[in-house]
Parts: C-alpha cells; sequence; structure tokens
C-alpha cells in the first residue's frame, strides 16, 4: 500500500502545481479548484479518519477529468485547439499545456486512488480471514487440561470461607492443598 500512497502523493502534488499555474495565469477559481481537490487526494491517503475522503476525491478527479475531456474535444471541434510552440508567447504556451493535462492527471488520480481502495479492501479482507481462524494450540500446555481438584477440597475450601473474587489466594490455597493429597 505503501506504492499506491506514494503514486497518490505524486499526482496530488501535479495537480497541485497545475492549480498553482492556473492562479498564477489569472484564473484564480479554476486553480483554487484544483488546488482544493489536490489538497483532498494528499489528505486521503493517510488510515484514519481522513481516509473516507478518498471516495470522494475519486469521485470529483473523475468528474474533472471528465469535464477537461469535454472542453479538450469542444475546443478541437471548434477549431482551437491548444498548440505548443516556441512561436506563441510562454503564457499561452503554459495555459494550452495546462489544458491538454488536466484531464490525464485527473484520469490518473481516478485510478490511482481507485487502485489504493481496492488495495485496502484487499488488506482488509486477508486481515478479516486471518482473525477468524482459530488459534494455534500452544504445545507447551498440557491437553487435556488438569482435572479439577477433588470434592473433598473445594468443602475445605468453602469450609474455611474462600471467596472467588480472591484469585491469587485461591490458586495458593488449591497448591497447597494439592500438595497435601498427593503427599498421602
Amino acid at each position: 500500500m505503501n506504492a499506491h500512497q506514494r503514486a497518490l502523493f505524486l499526482i496530488t502534488l501535479a495537480q497541485g502545481g497545475l492549480g498553482a499555474c492556473r492562479i498564477f495565469l489569472g484564473d484564480v477559481f479554476g486553480g483554487a479548484y484544483a488546488l482544493m481537490l489536490a489538497t483532498l487526494g494528499y489528505n486521503s491517503r493517510f488510515p484514519g479518519p481522513a481516509a473516507n475522503w478518498l471516495k470522494t476525491y475519486i469521485l470529483i478527479t473523475f468528474i474533472n477529468g471528465t469535464v477537461g475531456t469535454v472542453d479538450l474535444i469542444q475546443n478541437l471541434l471548434l477549431g482551437n485547439f491548444p498548440i505548443l510552440s516556441p512561436a506563441l508567447p510562454l503564457q499561452l504556451n503554459i495555459a494550452h499545456l495546462i489544458q491538454v493535462s488536466v484531464p490525464f492527471m485527473s484520469f490518473s488520480g481516478a485510478l490511482i486512488g481507485w487502485a489504493f481502495i481496492s488495495a485496502q479492501k484487499e488488506y482488509m479482507a486477508k486481515y478479516t480471514y486471518e482473525q477468524s481462524k482459530p488459534p494455534p494450540l500452544n504445545p507447551h500446555l498440557p491437553w487435556p487440561p488438569p482435572a479439577l481438584p477433588a470434592p473433598e477440597v473445594m468443602e475445605h475450601m468453602t469450609s474455611i470461607g474462600f471467596s472467588s473474587g480472591n484469585s491469587l489466594l485461591y490458586f495458593r490455597h488449591v497448591r497447597a492443598i494439592v500438595n497435601c493429597v498427593n503427599a498421602n
């Protein structure tokens, strides 16, 4: 699962970088949205209460990738396809690069998040299976267990007013009585 966490870290880092670039290019709302989405993905990669946010991150990232793809196709059909060229200004090249890379980053984030959830489910199924197995027998314990003390011993214990709450005294008492019975 560490590989999934590392991959999710890298993809959210890339999404956050794209969001920061969008803010610097003037798209404050879109950049802030991308930064919040990257923060959600970054925080959801750790176990604990934030792990429930991973499903939300996957859903929103998939929707973001779908909308980015539709935007890219729309620009392609309108003849306004983003072109990377040294003849164009740097800001325009960066804006076109962001427009092309958002769907790929978003779908990659959704895919990595989905793989991470699948790995978590597989781990929990294995853990539950291991916990449901009966514990192995301890070879140092006698089997079958030793018999209970004889009825005379039990009568003697009740006659001296032994209470069941004092278990240490009980075991010392039983040991002493069993030693006496074994000596005879």
